[in-house]
């Protein structure tokens, strides 16, 4: 597709034989308006999809802590017990990782009261949680019903959503496109939800659901070459050639 530079738009192969007569007949490029040239592409970058992870805290990125018939030494051993519990194996690396393909839209939602809560920010505070997978305190949320985290997520923009309870992804059914149910404490995945049984699973499945990247390195094309897209996915040209005259533009 082409368009002038008042958005109008241009015949491409007429501007294509106009522009290999300028440089064979040896015509001046400034005599030919300057036309944008938008290459056709299908696949969208993560960014223009505003895509959006959130996370559970219990059981997600926090170990499980109970045993057959023995209490949960989180929720009810004393502090020091609590903030001594690990986080799930693989838990903070993939998050890294994850924030960087999110673009820091990541959330951590977890349902808990005042105690817990208190507890869940010292044991984040504890294992630099923060500096290990950068997601900071301004992207923690906690909900007092297990409901409202299906609300949240879709103030939140969410698209993928991981948790270790079907019930609550249930509820978000036609609010979070994509459900991951993690089987740290076994059961199965609702309709329409995924399975993972660790984090490298969970990983493998939030990355498939995106399609490749659009190239964004320079490739040359009509006299155009293109550098990388402006905020509404265009290319932008960052220099024109052509009968010899290399100007920017």
């Amino acid at each position: 597709m082409c368009s002038n530079d008042v958005g109008a738009p241009v015949d491409e192969e007429h501007y294509r034989s106009r522009l290999m007569e300028a440089f064979e007949t040896g015509e001046g490029a400034s005599r030919i308006p300057f036309v944008h040239i938008t290459p056709p592409v299908k696949n969208v970058t993560m960014s223009e999809m505003r895509t959006g992870l959130g996370v559970d805290f219990g059981g997600v990125i926090h170990g499980v802590t109970y045993r057959p018939n023995q209490p949960d030494t989180f929720l009810e051993g004393d502090f020091e017990e609590a903030m001594g519990t690990p986080a799930m194996p693989g838990a903070l690396e993939t998050l890294a990782r994850l924030v960087r393909v999110f673009e820091g839209r990541v959330w951590v939602v977890s349902k808990c009261g005042p105690r817990i809560q208190n507890l869940t920010e010292n044991w984040l505070d504890r294992h630099d949680f923060a500096a290990s997978t950068g997601i900071d305190s301004n992207h923690l949320v906690f909900c007092r019903q297990r409901s409202e985290k299906a609300t949240r997520c879709g103030e939140l923009g969410i698209t993928h959503f991981v948790d270790d309870r079907s019930d609550v992804l249930e509820a978000m059914e036609g609010i979070v496109r994509h459900r991951i149910m993690f089987a740290s404490r076994g059961g199965l995945a609702p309709a329409g939800a995924s399975l993972a049984n660790d984090w490298q699973e969970a990983e493998a499945q939030i990355m498939s659901t995106f399609g490749p990247v659009r190239r964004t390195s320079p490739a040359p094309r009509l006299g155009l070459w293109y550098r990388r897209e402006d905020r509404h996915g265009n290319p932008i040209p960052e220099h024109f050639i052509c009968n010899r005259v290399d100007r920017t533009v």
